[in-house]
């Protein structure tokens, strides 16, 4: 029969109780310095019969962040904050170019883009253009487009005649220019999404790596994504334009999906034609 006992009990003179497994192991050195009855500072005195089995931590007073004790100062320097005036936030210096996130090109820069043309070559080019000028007379229709150029001598007034260039039907009203752009918008991001989802799968089939494609197209998706629902936070549209936008996609998304299944190549020639159209929408 065995019996856990105290280091303690070891040092009186009653050694009828054997000690076979210690509560605690200690050094050879510790364990004799304890047997002999001497506490030195190396000896570990935990289990001693004088010593507390535990200590109330919850006692301790709790110290709050940023509060000064006796000993202390005051807060750091550095975390002394001083409240901005609006004439501060608002100077030049904290305002500007830099603060944005995207890459800021100068003008010099930008001159150097060239506006550039794939001429149709093959049968799948002009069917594409075709197909892109047949999508963008429906959609004229549906909005109430009219691609009718402006005198000159309109634009150089200033202000505008906006109201005069809507009732002789050279522009669109505010809620018609809303309806264009969101039901445009909506339908902008379905290719890069069918793009990136069909790569994604073929990368997978055929174990190999896209080289970059599957981000590009599903980054193009979002970009058109956000388009959209920067325009939402101008206008709400209405249940009509709702439905329309759901027939769109629905009919859209499947017809492009099937196309990429079939032709890729034909698929980004639709998609570069259709680019080409949304310049000269944004720049009419």
């Amino acid at each position: 029969m065995s019996f856990l006992v105290r280091p303690a009990i070891l040092t009186r003179s009653t050694g009828c109780l054997v000690h076979q497994q210690p509560f605690r192991h200690f050094s050879i050195a510790s364990r004799a310095l304890l047997q002999a009855g001497k506490s030195p500072q190396s000896a570990s005195t935990a289990l001693a019969s004088h010593a507390p089995e535990s200590k109330d931590r919850r006692a301790t007073p709790v110290q709050v962040v940023g509060a000064e004790l006796p000993a202390a100062e005051g807060p750091h320097y550095q975390d002394q904050m001083t409240v901005m005036t609006d004439n501060e936030l608002t100077h030049p210096s904290r305002i500007g170019a830099w603060t944005l996130f995207n890459p800021i090109y100068t003008q010099a820069e930008m001159n150097t883009v060239k506006i550039v043309h794939r001429p149709t070559q093959t049968v799948g080019d002009k069917v594409a253009h075709g197909a892109v000028k047949l999508l963008r007379r429906m959609f004229d229709l549906a909005t109430g487009y009219k691609s009718i150029p402006i005198p000159d001598h309109l634009l150089k007034m200033d202000p505008l005649p906006v109201k005069e260039l809507r009732k002789k039907g050279l522009l669109l009203s505010e809620k018609n220019w809303l309806l264009r752009i969101i039901l445009l918008e909506s339908v902008a991001g379905v290719p890069g999404m069918v793009g990136g989802t069909l790569r994604h799968l073929r990368s997978l089939r055929s174990l190999r790596r896209d080289g970059g494609w599957i981000h590009t197209l599903l980054e193009e998706a979002e970009n058109e994504r956000m388009h959209l629902l920067t325009f939402m936070t101008i206008a709400q549209p209405t249940a009509f334009t709702r439905a329309l936008i759901l027939a769109a996609q629905g009919t859209f998304y499947n017809a492009f999906f099937l196309t990429y299944l079939i032709s890729p190549t034909f698929a980004h020639r639709f998609v570069g034609a259709l680019e080409e159209e949304a310049v000269r929408t944004y720049t009419h």
